[in-house]
């Protein structure tokens, strides 16, 4: 599967309609205002400028090193007109001690206008939130078929609800959220199954304001070491647009002093039992693995697991965490980026609700020790079959240099290549200008914002412009899938696919979990792609496991195009 063609696909139709299998199809020779030849390789361009978007992220640094403004900057994919095109939201930081002035920084949406790049829409839409921005969540809470936005932020969070034709509605309060001392990740998880999703939100540390800190005599951003840290918390909804507060019924809240500094998430179901499991990425205190018993009860088993330290038995400064298929054995794997002089860890996923760290013995240890990773993504860039992997790298320590690291405030981000589930090969070097460049990188989202069939990359970095990636990788064939749910929740997250096709090597099966929330403060594209890899290759079979129970297979299915998914099927 490793031999590569150029595949040129455009999208010329629209993603709609409420059918059991919508198709659409995809020519290759009308032409796309988003066209380019692929070169060979993993490949990216950046186009922000090119496409219109102009962002600069502000974290409201005035040189007295609060801690907050060192870890923030998020963006999010969300189709928020229902138009097919998937819109770019970005979280903005303020000044940190008069968050909310008038004429400060604010949080921004770009519309996605298709082949004529992006506008500015964030204060017509009503999102345009002018708090200390740090995180976001993309969901349809209320399974109107509108995409609904939930904000992290230092201060009070913030729920919209998407009211249609492009606006939302500020419904914090209605929908009974509170919490938010300091936020971080969110995600939306349908926990009991019942078709309504709900909310998980990531607390970092119980922080003094204005507090400073002294390394020697040299200030700096103050280590999360100094504080306690704040429980996370669970919000159940209630199916009548309403939360409630079930942190420490459901065993989320621990209550340690210890527990939680939590940065990154990400749902998986790592046991295959058919629900959604919670993964959290804890900074300098073991990461958390939360199996979902049913019912609203969680159980904390990163130790038992294998996945609450590093390989040496210590604890790490967990920042992003994403979760895939890494070694094609068909279980869900994690990878964590950790603090400079940290490996990130791969945790490879064994059965049996056991992981062993293979960080080393795939490549990514040693690579990994000079730079602070934040953001990261697993993605078939390539459509060769198997996930590759995209880091974006920053200090959080702006005098990093007269503290002895060698690596920088501003680093390179990284791009690994997968060799058939074996190991991770280092390419940046090889894949674009944009990796020969130093940023302070923070959120990586991942999302096929111009339809042919390739995850392309935004990378906010703290207190720079945003870097918006359109992957140009020497691209095989694939399949794809929007999926919908009827009795399982609208978006269909927590949905396993498992496909089923044919290449020239033979046989193989791949496997998939519909999610959005993943990397660092971001929301990724929640479409489920599969690459296929290059030559002739046909899918023979592709079975959906919906959270609700139901079971919906489907066959003679069409290549290099998506396909729309409605629920519908046998219960098990």
């Amino acid at each position: 599967m490793r031999n590569k063609r150029t595949l040129i696909i455009v999208m010329t139709l629209a993603l709609a309609g409420l059918s059991i299998l919508t198709t659409i199809l995809l020519d290759d020779e009308t032409g796309s205002p988003f066209f380019s030849k692929y070169p060979p390789g993993l490949r990216f361009e950046r186009v922000d400028s090119e496409l219109g978007i102009d962002f600069r992220h502000e974290t409201g640094a005035r040189g007295e090193r609060l801690m907050p403004e060192t870890i923030i900057g998020a963006a999010g994919w969300i189709d928020h007109d229902a138009d097919g095109l998937l819109d770019l939201y970005l979280v903005n930081g303020a000044d940190l001690e008069n968050p909310g002035g008038a004429g400060g920084p604010r949080n921004q949406l770009y519309r996605n206008l298709g082949g004529k790049g992006f506008e500015e829409v964030g204060a017509a839409a009503g999102v345009a939130d002018a708090g200390y921005g740090t995180g976001l969540a993309v969901g349809d809470y209320d399974n109107d078929g509108l995409s609904d936005l939930f904000v992290t932020n230092y201060g009070a969070n913030v729920l919209y609800h998407n009211e249609g034709g492009g606006r939302f509605r500020d419904v914090t309060v209605a929908a009974g959220i509170g919490g938010g001392a300091w936020s971080s990740a969110a995600v939306f998880i349908d926990c009991d199954r019942d078709g309504h999703l709900d909310l998980y939100v990531c607390n970092y540390v119980r922080y003094e304001p204005g507090r400073r800190c002294l390394q020697g005599e040299l200030p700096v951003y103050c280590s999360p070491g100094e504080f306690e840290g704040a429980p996370d918390e669970l919000w159940r909804n209630q199916g009548d647009g309403t939360f409630k507060d079930v942190s420490f019924s459901s065993g989320i809240a621990l209550g340690k002093l210890d527990a939680g500094k939590s940065l990154g998430v990400v749902p998986l179901d790592y046991d295959d039992d058919g629900d959604s499991d919670i993964y959290v990425a804890c900074d300098q205190v073991p990461n958390l693995l939360f199996r979902n018993d049913g019912d609203f009860n969680f159980s904390e088993v990163g130790l038992v697991a294998d996945v609450a330290y590093s390989s040496g038995g210590v604890s790490q400064a967990g920042m992003g965490v994403d979760a895939g298929d890494v070694d094609l054995d068909g279980r869900q794997d994690l990878v964590v980026t950790n603090f400079s002089r940290e490996p990130n860890a791969l945790y490879l996923n064994r059965g049996g609700g056991l992981f062993s760290d293979a960080s080393a013995i795939f490549g990514l240890a040693a690579a990994s020790l000079p730079p602070l990773g934040f953001g990261v993504v697993l993605c078939d860039f390539d459509l060769d079959s198997d996930l590759d992997l995209y880091v974006a790298n920053g200090h959080v320590l702006d005098n990093v240099a007269e503290l002895g690291f060698p690596s920088g405030f501003a680093q390179p981000d990284q791009l690994f290549e997968n060799n058939d589930g074996l190991g991770f090969k280092e390419v940046s070097s090889q894949a674009g200008a944009w990796f020969g460049q130093a940023a302070v990188g923070r959120a990586v989202a991942a999302a096929d914002f111009d339809g042919d069939g390739d995850d392309d990359l935004a990378v906010v970095n703290n207190g720079e412009g945003v870097v918006l990636l359109r992957n140009q990788s020497a691209a095989g064939h694939w399949i794809a899938f929007h999926l919908q749910g009827v009795r399982s929740n609208r978006d269909g997250y927590g949905a396993r696919v498992k496909v089923e096709a044919t290449g020239a090597a033979g046989a193989f099966v791949r496997r998939f979990e519909c999610r959005s929330t993943r990397s660092y403060a971001a929301a990724c594209d929640p479409r489920v792609r599969a690459g296929l890899g290059s030559g002739a290759v046909r899918v023979d079979r592709v079975e959906i496991s919906w959270p609700s129970g139901i079971r919906q297979v489907l066959g003679g299915l069409e290549i290099d195009r998506w396909h729309h998914v409605v629920e519908t099927g046998d219960e098990r």
